[in-house]
């Protein structure tokens, strides 16, 4: 079977995702969590260890006092529990809305903006704690989440613990696909986790050995993605990330695709960011899995989804053109076109549509798994099946979008020393700080 470029290269990025999908499976499969992760266990000796709960805040008036309250709702000894809210000079009422809270937090307020890292820098010489959390002003503990977060600090080599997270209370057809995306999220922590692979430490609930943080120097205040870098550093300094299955917290999610795009830009920019600052990482086998396959890989499996995401667009404007084409020669008369030969498409079967069929069952299976793993069934909800079709439409066009104007945006300021991003805001600009 002769076979053209384009068709060429599509089966070789088939190939890559069947191989990657295999992968994890296997993964799944042979790499059973430990027995220290199962459950919520409190220490032998000396009970649960105390806590610092670091909240970074910056205009977050509507979601910062439900974020105090969940942190206070924490099936957790509450005399090991201390809690700082970092203000990053916010324009809003967030300061307001902490008013409640008085005597039972602590409130730091920074003199100028400086971004997350910035605070969370500025709070951690107050932490005198074994443990020190670091939770989104807009993401949410469900109640069982710190004991289960502790809890996997099974031994003294483990130096982060990285939280599951869930969108909270999804509504738009935009939330209900991140509603899914974090769910396979979560299935690919597990599994990095149980390769000592993570390479992130989310923001949203994710808990440090306080001696840690201190060691690395606290959090680089000038890169995008924090979260990444430190978990980079963490591994540099030979401790391990595990994660907490059930160390649970929800977080909002964009609403709009305007949100969508700059939460993403800033997510797909600061990997790049941190993949070349810390590419000592790549092909090292001190770093194993995450340096030998994990990495790379994803790069291989960017430009496959750029590619099939170019292949697909061009051929459906192809298409439609020798469609219109077609009717303007018959006088714009439709019927003459007659009945598609379905056939041709249900029977057509060659080495692509095998590799595609054969992606497409393994796909199931892995939404499946990480339906299981976040503890939700695909038919236990009404709109489940709904959310699938629209993951599965939209969600692969959207991310690889994302992914081609975050290359695009990273190589025209990558050059650009001393480059920083804001934090939040209704842009994603840099500034000059050299």
């Amino acid at each position: 079977m002769a076979f053209s470029m384009p068709s060429a290269v599509v089966l070789v990025c088939y190939f890559v995702f069947l191989y990657c999908a295999i992968y994890w499976i296997v993964v799944l499969f042979e790499r059973a969590p430990s027995k220290g992760r199962e459950a919520a266990r409190e220490p032998k000796k000396g009970g649960w260890p105390a806590v610092t709960i670091l909240i970074p805040a910056y205009n977050v008036q509507d979601t910062v006092a439900r974020c105090v309250r969940s942190c206070l709702a924490l099936d957790y000894p509450p005399e090991k529990l201390r809690i700082f809210v970092i203000d990053d000079c916010s324009t809003d009422a967030t300061l307001s809305a902490l008013t409640p809270f008085k005597g039972r937090i602590s409130v730091l307020r920074r003199s100028r903006n400086g971004g997350k890292a910035a605070a969370l820098n500025q709070a951690i010489p107050f932490v005198r704690t074994p443990f020190a959390c670091c939770l989104d002003a807009d993401s949410f503990f469900a109640p069982h989440s710190m004991k289960a977060l502790i809890s996997s600090f099974t031994d003294g080599g483990v130096g982060a613990v990285a939280s599951n997270m869930k969108v909270d209370a999804p509504r738009s057809v935009l939330e209900r696909i991140q509603r899914l995306e974090y769910f396979f999220s979560i299935y690919l922590r597990e599994l990095m986790s149980r390769l000592d692979a993570l390479y992130v430490v989310p923001g949203p609930g994710s808990v440090y050995r306080t001696a840690v943080l201190r060691e690395i120097g606290g959090f680089d205040e000038g890169n995008l993605t924090e979260d990444m870098d430190i978990a980079f550093r963490i591994k540099e300094r030979g401790w391990t990330i595990s994660s907490s299955a059930d160390g649970l917290t929800t977080t909002v999610a964009p609403r709009d695709i305007g949100g969508l795009l700059r939460q993403r830009m800033r997510w797909y920019v600061g990997y790049f960011q941190n993949v070349e600052k810390h590419r000592n990482f790549l092909l090292n086998p001190k770093f194993s899995e995450l340096g030998l396959f994990i990495l790379p890989v994803n790069f291989i499996l960017i430009v496959a989804m750029s590619f099939l995401l170019f292949n697909t667009a061009f051929d459906t404007v192809r298409d439609a053109g020798d469609f219109l084409r077609d009717l303007s020669l018959v006088g714009l008369d439709v019927f003459s076109f007659g009945m598609p030969r379905l056939d041709k498409v249900f029977y057509s079967f060659n080495v692509l549509n095998v590799f595609f069929l054969m992606f497409s069952f393994l796909s199931l299976f892995v939404i499946y798994a990480s339906f299981r793993m976040s503890k939700e069934s695909i038919l236990g909800k009404g709109d489940n099946l709904w959310d699938f079709v629209l993951y599965t439409i939209f969600y692969f066009p959207l991310v690889s979008a994302f992914y081609l104007m975050s290359v695009a945006y990273y190589l025209a300021f990558r050059r650009r020393k001393g480059t920083r991003f804001k934090w939040q805001g209704k842009s994603l600009k840099s500034r000059d700080t050299s």
